[in-house]
């Protein structure tokens, strides 16, 4: 395991050799090996030698530790309820899975990797362990944020048992060909990371007890650009992430705890439609995470975000989708992007309050913003008033 005692040229070598693949490829088969495994096996505590990278502290001001975490945790909930924002307690989200470090971003052949520090990149963690610590002392969350991808060929009718394991639980894309090699450490983590063991475990352990889980609905890069049109590749592997769900839920084990979330209205779109044919009908939320605002800088948004996909604006389109879309929950927003978001919500929850649709709830991003500033927000901009949303949760960062 690499340590701060590893002589400078050495960890330089061992950086160049994992952030250029070419070069891993040209050396010997330990030599790939070892860059493709490139990942720690975290100590328990954070020490000195995991020192966050400056790029950290601008894309998570507001992060949190666990106990750093239950120590604020009063305050946020003060900030909402002093400003009448919330009515009652708001729920606390924990952001890929609780666990900014040892969630699945990556993975390879020879494994999963988390997100790294300076000189150290940690090794990925069971989904279902970081969960168990989400929902446990000192956390105690209310719910978690987790991502899931599709196999490329995947096919609706053919994911609708839990034996058919057709989407995985991972941050980044789902590499295509990581299953041509399905005894691989990676392949392997996938397995036992599939959305139906991750789902299981939290129907078993957790739905019951009111817990959430928040699941991203993803979409490779070639997706981003040509969107998702019905009937096509992009829109079944979604069908495909909604038919899991449904299997995991066949005797109502997810007890309402399963929320759809993302970027695109057509994802969540291709979703609902899918739902509605499902045990999942009526028994499900839909969030959409809003992108920058006018009165926002996107390029400074996506950097601070460590975000690899574009940063869309907020448009006419956004806003007329928000208030006439009748089984739309709500949307997540960050205060440092979508600075003017509150306002615009207030004028959408009075159109649908005249046409007789519920209220859009919000989510609040908390990591983009040191806690001060924040909670300054929140008592500025969330007073109670005609169409003002409730703010349903905040979502953080746990630097675990």
């Amino acid at each position: 395991m690499a340590d701060a005692a590893v002589p400078r040229v050495d960890r330089v070598w061992k950086w160049v050799r994992c952030g250029v693949p070419m070069l891993a490829l040209l050396g010997s088969a330990s030599s790939v090996t070892s860059c493709y495994r490139c990942c720690e096996v975290l100590p328990k505590g954070a020490s000195p030698d995991y020192a966050p990278t400056l790029f950290d502290d601008m894309s998570s001001p507001g992060r949190r530790t666990p106990d750093g975490f239950a120590e604020a945790w009063p305050r946020y909930v003060a900030a909402c309820q002093s400003a009448g924002a919330c009515p009652q307690e708001p729920e606390s989200v924990g952001h890929v899975a609780a666990s900014l470090r040892r969630y699945p971003m990556k993975v390879r052949p020879l494994g999963a990797t988390g997100k790294g520090w300076s000189r150290h990149t940690p090794c990925a963690e069971e989904v279902t362990e970081l969960m168990d610590k989400a929902f446990s002392p000192p956390l105690d969350l209310d719910g978690i944020e987790i991502d899931a991808h599709a196999r490329f060929e995947s096919q609706p009718d053919q994911c609708s048992t839990v034996e058919d394991q057709c989407a995985f639980v991972l941050h980044d894309d789902l590499p295509r060909t990581i299953f041509d090699l399905p005894n691989s450490d990676g392949a392997q983590y996938l397995e036992r990371n599939s959305l139906v063991n991750v789902l299981q475990h939290f129907g078993e352990h957790y739905a019951a007890e009111g817990r959430k889980v928040y699941l991203e609905l993803k979409q490779p890069v070639d997706c981003w650009a040509g969107g998702v049109s019905p009937g096509g590749a992009c829109a079944r592997r979604i069908e495909s992430v909604v038919r899991q769900a449904a299997a995991v839920n066949e005797q109502g084990q997810l007890h309402e705890g399963l929320q759809f979330v993302s970027f695109s209205r057509a994802v969540l779109e291709t979703a609902r439609s899918e739902a509605s044919k499902t045990n999942l009908d009526g028994h499900v939320g839909y969030y959409l995470i809003t992108g920058v605002g006018a009165k926002s800088n996107g390029s400074a948004c996506q950097l601070v975000a460590g975000m690899s996909r574009p940063v869309d604006r907020v448009r006419d389109a956004d806003r007329d989708w928000m208030t006439n879309t009748e089984w739309l929950t709500g949307i997540w927003l960050s205060p440092r992007c979508y600075r003017e978001g509150v306002d615009e919500l207030v004028q959408i929850n009075l159109a649908r309050a005249d046409a007789g649709k519920p209220a859009l709830d919000i989510g609040v991003s908390t990591y983009q913003q040191s806690e001060d500033s924040l909670l300054h927000w929140v008592g500025q901009r969330m007073k109670p008033g005609p169409g003002v949303p409730r703010l349903q949760s905040y979502i953080f960062d746990i630097d675990d």
